[in-house]
C-alpha cells in the first residue's frame, strides 16, 4: 500500500497542540524521524523569552561565559565560522516575548554582547524572520539606551506587534520616529517607560496599526490624541493623557466631525480629571464600543460625577452596546463628605447591555437592599459588579443586607463575581421563599 506523506501545515498543527507543550515533548518529536524534525525545531524556536538559549546552545562553548551570575560574555573576539549554526537558529525564532509556557530563562546576554553579534552580522538582522518583539527582554533591568543600536537592526518591515521601551532622551518624538520608520506594517504598538516622557506626536503614519497602548510613565499631549484619534482601523487604544498645557486653548475635539475613532471597540483612558475623559468619549464615532476603563487621579464630588455621567449618556450613542465599564481613581487621599447614592449611578443604567461595572476609590458608597434591586432590574445581563468605597479613617456601616444580595442574584442570574460593602449583622432571617424574575433564556430552578 502506497503510504502518503503528511503535509507540512498538517505536521505543525498536530506539534502545536501537542500535550504537554514543553521543549522536552518537541525535542522528542524532531528526534521520531525526518519528516518531523523541521516542523519541531521551527516550533522549538519560533517564541523565546531570551537570546541566552541561542548563543549558549549554538555557539562553541570556548567563545562565551557568565559572569556576575547573569549575564553572557564573549570571552575572545568572534569569527563569521563561529555564527554558522547560531545564524540557522536565528531564522527560526520569530516571536520574543514573554512566554507563559516555558520558564523564563536564567541568563541573558549583556548589551556588549549583541553588539558584538551585530558587528559580526554586518549590520544585517540577527532575527531575520522576527514579527512579534518585547523590547524590554531585550534590555531587561539595565537602561534601554545601551540596546537602542542593536534594537533598531531587530525592527524591519516584518514587525507585527511592538513593545518599545522609551530611554530619558531629550526628544521621545524623535526617537519613536527613528524607530519606528522600518515599522510599517506593525498591527499592536505598545510604549512605555519608567522615565516621565510626554509625547507631542501619535504614530498615525502607520497604516494598519489596530491596538496602541500608552503604559508607565508615558504620556501624551492633548494635540497628540487629537492626531490620533483621526486614524482609521484603530481597534483598542490605552491612553495616558497629559494635564492640559495652558497654550494649548482650541477644544480637545470637534464634535461636528464624525471620523473620530470610528473603529474603536476597546478604550483605556489614564487622565487626571473626569471631564477631560468624557471629552475624549464624547468624539467616539464607532458603534461598535464593548470596553471602557477610565482611570483619574485628581479628587471628584459625587454631584460632578453625576454631572458627566449624565453629558455621557446623552450624547454618545455607542454606549448601548457597551459590555463593560470601570472607572477607577488612582491615589485616593482626598473624599468627599457626601456619599455616592443610587441617584448618581441612575444616568447608565441605560446599558442595558451591560455585563461588568466596577465604580472603585471614587468616594463612600452608600447604597441599600432596594438600590441593589434597582441595578439589578436595570442589568438583568449583569456577571461582574464591582462596588468599592474609598479608604477612610471612619467608614459608615453598609447598609446592605442578605437580603439585597439575594434579589440582586435574582435579578442577574448571570452573576458570577460580587465586590460590595456588605453587614452580615444585618442580614436578618432570610425568607423561604424569594420571587425570581422571569427572564427570557433563563431556565426555572426548583426549590
Amino acid at each position: 500500500m502506497r503510504v502518503c506523506p503528511l503535509n507540512y501545515d498538517v505536521i505543525v498543527n498536530i506539534l502545536d497542540n501537542l500535550e504537554p507543550h514543553t521543549p522536552a515533548s518537541l525535542l522528542s518529536c524532531a528526534l521520531t524521524c525526518h519528516e518531523f524534525l523541521q516542523p519541531s525545531l521551527n516550533l522549538l524556536w519560533r517564541s523565546q523569552d531570551s537570546l541566552g538559549p541561542l548563543i549558549m546552545y549554538t555557539m562553541p562553548k570556548d567563545t562565551w561565559c557568565i559572569k556576575d551570575d547573569y549575564w553572557i560574555h564573549f570571552q575572545k573576539d568572534l569569527y563569521p565560522s563561529d555564527l554558522e549554526r547560531l545564524l540557522v537558529y536565528a531564522a527560526r525564532i520569530r516571536h520574543l516575548e514573554h512566554n507563559q509556557r516555558r520558564c523564563t530563562f536564567e541568563h541573558h546576554p549583556h548589551w556588549s554582547t549583541l553588539l558584538a553579534l551585530m558587528n559580526v552580522c554586518s549590520g544585517s538582522s540577527l532575527l531575520p524572520n522576527l514579527t512579534i518583539l518585547d523590547c524590554s527582554l531585550i534590555s531587561r533591568l539595565e537602561s534601554i539606551d545601551m540596546f537602542i543600536p542593536f534594537l533598531s537592526t531587530l525592527i524591519t518591515p516584518r514587525i507585527r506587534r511592538l513593545s518599545l521601551d522609551l530611554p530619558l532622551v531629550d526628544c521621545g518624538d524623535t526617537f519613536l520616529d527613528l524607530m519606528l520608520r522600518e515599522c510599517l506594517y506593525c498591527e499592536e504598538l505598545v510604549l512605555s517607560s519608567i522615565h516621565p516622557i510626554t509625547l507631542t506626536r501619535s504614530p498615525s503614519h502607520i497604516p494598519h496599526l489596530r491596538i496602541f497602548n500608552v503604559e508607565g510613565a508615558v504620556s501624551m499631549t492633548q494635540s497628540a490624541v487629537r492626531c490620533l484619534a483621526s486614524k482609521q482601523g484603530l481597534e483598542d487604544v490605552t491612553l495616558n493623557v497629559s494635564s492640559r498645557d495652558e497654550t494649548d486653548a482650541s477644544p480637545l475635539f470637534d464634535f461636528r466631525d464624525n471620523s473620530t475613532f470610528s473603529s474603536l471597540s476597546h478604550i483605556t483612558l489614564h487622565t487626571e480629571t473626569l471631564p477631560v475623559s468624557i471629552s475624549i468619549m464624547q468624539a467616539i464615532s464607532s458603534s461598535c464600543v464593548k470596553s471602557i476603563t477610565i482611570n483619574i487621579r485628581d479628587y471628584i464630588s459625587p454631584s460632578l460625577l453625576l454631572e458627566c455621567l449624565e453629558t455621557l449618556c446623552s450624547s454618545t450613542s455607542f454606549l448601548s452596546e457597551v459590555h463593560s465599564l470601570t472607572i477607577h481613581r488612582r491615589e485616593p487621599r482626598e473624599i468627599s463628605d457626601s456619599p455616592i447614592t443610587l441617584v448618581h449611578l441612575t444616568p447608565i443604567f441605560s446599558l442595558r447591555h451591560l455585563r461588568s461595572f466596577t465604580l472603585k476609590n471614587l468616594g463612600i458608597i452608600e447604597l441599600d437592599d432596594a438600590s441593589m434591586t434597582s441595578v439589578g432590574q436595570a442589568w438583568p445581563l449583569m456577571e461582574h459588579l464591582v462596588l468599592i468605597s474609598a479608604p477612610c479613617p471612619a467608614p459608615p456601616p453598609s447598609q446592605i443586607s442578605f437580603n439585597g444580595v439575594i434579589s440582586l442574584i435574582n435579578w442577574c442570574p448571570n452573576l458570577q463575581g460580587l465586590s460590595i460593602g456588605y453587614d452580615m449583622i444585618m442580614a436578618g432571617k432570610t425568607p423561604r421563599k424569594t420571587h425570581r424574575p422571569k427572564l427570557p433564556g433563563v431556565a426555572a430552578v426548583k426549590s
